[in-house]
């Protein structure tokens, strides 16, 4: 008779949950977009839809920062009118940094961001440094193409 089935049918659940994602693939041009679903700068719902057309992720502060720029530049409208989403990965920074100085500062910007801070959500997700991964997605929210965009170069992302 075991003592503790909670406590086993707990450790079954976590196992299969890395085993899951020790074995997801990798994001790729087929590859249906994850509908990522979060809040914006402003404590909004916000998220990656079916109508979603491009999706712009940045994985550093410094192309972060870059491209927040230009999509200040751009106005409020700029992101919406395209069917874009733009996706600041903030994880890694302490958590009293991001709260303090990183999302106040973020919230003067018109753009929408949608403020993602999940410990191994994009390990998979196709990157290079000092750029924005910047995935263009087909009618059925599948990644037809993926590229990447340097903000500093003041050319559009798509």
């Amino acid at each position: 008779m075991l003592k503790h089935p909670l406590r086993l049918a707990s450790l079954f659940a976590i196992g299969l949950n890395v085993l899951s994602l020790s074995l997801a693939e990798p994001l790729s041009v087929g590859s249906p977009m994850p509908q990522l679903q979060a809040e914006d700068q402003h404590e909004k719902p916000y998220g990656i839809s079916q109508d979603t057309r491009y999706v712009l992720v940045s994985f550093d502060m410094g192309p972060g920062k870059q491209a927040n720029k230009y999509l200040d530049e751009k106005g409020a409208d700029f992101l919406p009118e395209n069917d874009a989403v733009y996706v600041a990965n903030i994880h890694g920074m302490p958590g009293l940094i991001a709260s303090t100085f990183a999302l106040p500062k973020m919230r003067k910007y018109a753009h929408r961001i949608l403020v993602m801070d999940e410990d191994g959500l994009f390990d998979d997700w196709p990157q290079e440094k000092g750029k924005v991964t910047v995935f263009t997605l087909d009618e059925a929210g599948n990644i037809s193409s993926i590229g990447y965009w340097d903000p500093k170069d003041d050319a559009a992302p798509f």
